[in-house]
């Protein structure tokens, strides 16, 4: 087990935890996530809030449809 030291623990990595996460980071606030699964969900987690409106909140710039990675 590797042992790190952080200022903010984010203890989950769906969507509000990895939003947490991203916005403790552009404050240059050093967070870790940690989740209890070992690999991703490959079913949607983010049934109320539209992803689209969580990148705008963060200031997130969309990809145009050509740079985009299908």
């Amino acid at each position: 087990m590797r042992i790190e030291t952080t200022d903010v623990p984010v203890i989950g990595a769906g969507p509000a935890g990895l939003t947490l996460t991203a916005l403790l980071a552009r404050e240059q606030v050093a967070a870790i996530t940690v989740t209890k699964f070992e690999t991703i969900a490959h079913t949607p987690r983010a049934h109320i809030r539209e992803p689209r409106a969580v990148f705008r909140d963060l200031g997130a710039v969309a990809l145009r449809h050509d740079q985009a990675v299908a």
